[in-house]
Parts: C-alpha cells; sequence; structure tokens
C-alpha cells in the first residue's frame, strides 16, 4: 500500500526538481546569450515539473480507485490533492515571477 505514496513522493520529488531548475536557470544564467533561449528552456523545465507533479497526482488517484476501499489506507486523497493543488499554485507564481521581471 505504501508502494503508490512512494511512487507519488518521486513524482513530486521529479517535479519540484525540474521547477526549482527552471527557476535558478532564468535567475543564474542572466549573461548567456541568446536569452530568449535560456527562458525558454527555463519555461519548459518549470511547466514540465508541474505537469510531473500533476501526473503523479493523476497515477495516483488511479491506483487509489483501483484498489478501492478494502485493505489499509494511507492519506486521505483531499489531503494529498490539496498538496498537489499548492506545489502547483507555487510553480506557476515562479513562472509568472520569471517572466515579470
Amino acid at each position: 500500500m505504501l508502494a503508490k505514496e512512494r511512487t507519488f513522493a518521486a513524482w513530486v520529488r521529479t517535479g519540484l526538481s525540474a521547477v526549482a531548475v527552471g527557476f535558478a536557470g532564468a535567475r543564474l544564467l542572466t549573461d548567456l546569450e541568446p536569452q530568449a533561449l535560456v527562458l525558454g528552456g527555463s519555461l519548459m523545465l518549470i511547466v514540465g515539473g508541474i505537469m510531473a507533479i500533476g501526473f503523479g497526482f493523476w497515477s495516483f488517484r488511479d491506483t487509489l480507485a483501483e484498489l478501492g476501499e478494502g485493505g489499509a489506507r494511507g492519506f486521505s486523497i483531499w489531503l494529498i490533492g490539496t498538496f498537489t493543488l499548492l506545489l502547483v499554485l507555487a510553480s506557476l507564481a515562479l513562472l509568472i515571477l520569471i517572466f515579470l521581471n
């Protein structure tokens, strides 16, 4: 039963790492030219990270539904959904921050 939560945690780690690298790239690689390429790569990393978090939640939710209500239960799907939403919103805020400054 814990395998589904470990898998979700791996998706979240991957997504947050991609968002962090994208944000760091946009902020630290300001001297490189062409700047559009740097921002484009950063954008792809952040969007990819957001997608990874979303895919992880989608997979977790489907696995939970397939397992049904029997057996040991982990965290509530609403708690994990709220956590996922907060991560996605924070990632989108970073994306907006990059392109507004």
